[in-house]
């Protein structure tokens, strides 16, 4: 069995918008919960959710730039490794659920 290129690095990510204050993105790869409480709060901006999704990115980029893709299962599937994740605070229930949807996105790591 042939491995790809390893990925490795750190993140940073704080609440709120964080590219200057510019037009807010969408996420690509997960969907935010909407809660009850707060409901007009954009949890996409949550520290958690960015860094999920910010890291789904990472993992993806090296794969696309071979040609190949992580829009495939299989290739999500083939994807091996651990992340590290360290909270300052608890996560509200819609990053839980981002958690979940990565590990649901990338079994293996």
């Amino acid at each position: 069995a042939t491995s790809g290129p390893a990925v490795s690095g750190s993140l940073f990510k704080e609440n709120g918008l964080q590219d200057g204050g510019g037009a807010f993105k969408s996420s690509r790869w997960l969907r935010a919960t909407p809660l009850p409480l707060n409901s007009f709060v954009e949890r996409e901006l949550c520290a958690e959710f960015q860094l999920l999704e910010s890291l789904c990115d990472a993992l993806a980029r090296p794969a696309a730039a071979s040609g190949g893709g992580c829009l495939d299962e299989a290739a999500r599937r083939a994807l091996r490794g651990s992340v590290q994740v360290l909270i300052s605070s608890a996560c509200c229930m819609s990053c839980i659920c981002a958690f979940r949807q990565f590990q649901l996105l990338w079994p293996g790591v």
